[in-house]
């Protein structure tokens, strides 16, 4: 079906559950995203070739975007139930559709980190060609308590808690990042972290974590802040066991 959606038109929101896959024939869109404080973010600027709404063909139903036109817009959309059934004849469409599906889970989570609220789309696009995807099963340990730090990490999904010397002091989940502080300080890290339930990562190298803290001040500054907040934490929690 072709459609035509007028500027500053909602084509889809995050509490519809839509059925379609769009197509960009003419005109702009924007997609939006809530990061972890629930602040709208923007996620992507897309034109004319690019397609959006493909999410629930590979069972991503938990993030939802919204879509709205920034132009005049004129989209071809297929429903994904009709899809769905012919991309089993059609593996390479299959593919190129899961690639861009994958790529944007990538940029959503980035997304969704509020230490990354003043990035660009395209800075954000940046970063996600430098980050190495890992996954950890409950249980393993991820950084140890004294160890040389080699990257900040940042969660996709799951969740970890941050031991120092044996007792757990904080717990982590989607979102959330860790390593910073051994970074900046270029100390041993101060604790270690481990997953508490299946956990996939994002690890920033250090040598490209440094040259983006580089050739962003302001993201280096926000980093600090967060680095101060979990300082001042640390010594509350040791106030209250010295008590």
């Amino acid at each position: 079906v072709f459609r035509a959606f007028g500027s500053a038109t909602t084509i889809f929101g995050k509490q519809k559950h839509d059925r379609f896959l769009f197509f960009v024939l003419r005109g702009e869109l924007q997609l939006h995203l809530r990061d972890k404080d629930g602040h709208e973010m923007l996620l992507a600027l897309l034109g004319p070739g690019d397609c959006c709404g493909e999410g629930p063909l590979f069972g991503d139903l938990f993030r939802r975007m919204s879509a709205t036109a920034t132009t005049g817009c004129y989209l071809f959309h297929v429903p994904l139930a009709d899809l769905q059934e012919a991309l089993v004849d059609l593996p390479e469409l299959n593919a190129a559709l899961n690639r861009i599906h994958q790529r944007r889970m990538l940029e959503s989570t980035l997304t969704r980190i509020p230490l990354l609220s003043s990035l660009l789309p395209v800075e954000r696009f940046a970063l996600a060609n430098m980050l190495r995807h890992s996954s950890f099963s409950r249980g393993s340990l991820i950084i140890r308590q004294g160890d040389h730090a080699n990257s900040l990490y940042l969660i996709e999904r799951g969740q970890v808690s941050v031991e120092q010397d044996g007792r757990t002091v904080a717990t982590l989940a989607d979102g959330d990042f860790f390593g910073e502080i051994a970074l900046l300080s270029g100390h041993p890290h101060r604790a270690s972290v481990r997953a508490i339930t299946p956990t996939d990562m994002l690890a920033l190298p250090a040598a490209d974590f440094h040259a983006l803290l580089y050739e962003q001040p302001n993201l280096e500054a926000n980093l600090r802040m967060v680095v101060e907040q979990r300082n001042r934490r640390r010594v509350l929690l040791e106030r209250d066991d010295g008590s």
